[in-house]
């Protein structure tokens, strides 16, 4: 699901830490209520996908200068998540996973 994120964050050349679903508890005990993906940046959490890649894209630059450039990134946020998507349900379908499954595999 961060897919997006994690190749603006490559790109951009900044180091993260990956905390998975199965270890999430570990990190963050005090949350009863998880919201995947989930980036904390400077003391505060956002779990929106989308917004995620929006906030990054802006922060290193690759957000477009103007409003048709921005529009052109957006759809680039769009086009990866449809296509990770579709390759997860392909994948359930292939395999006969369900869902929490292939959040694993």
């Amino acid at each position: 699901m961060a897919e997006t994120t994690r190749f603006i964050l490559a790109y951009a050349g900044i180091d993260y830490e990956d905390i998975f679903v199965e270890r999430f508890h570990i990190h963050r005990p005090d949350l009863t209520q998880w919201h995947f993906p989930c980036l904390e940046w400077n003391g505060k959490s956002i779990h929106d996908n989308d917004a995620i890649a929006r906030m990054l894209a802006k922060m290193y630059g690759l957000a477009g200068d103007g409003v048709f450039e921005q529009a052109q990134a957006d759809i680039l946020v769009t086009a990866v998540r449809d296509l990770t998507n579709k390759i997860r349900n392909y994948l359930s379908g292939l395999f006969g996973m369900r869902l929490m499954d292939l959040v694993r595999f």
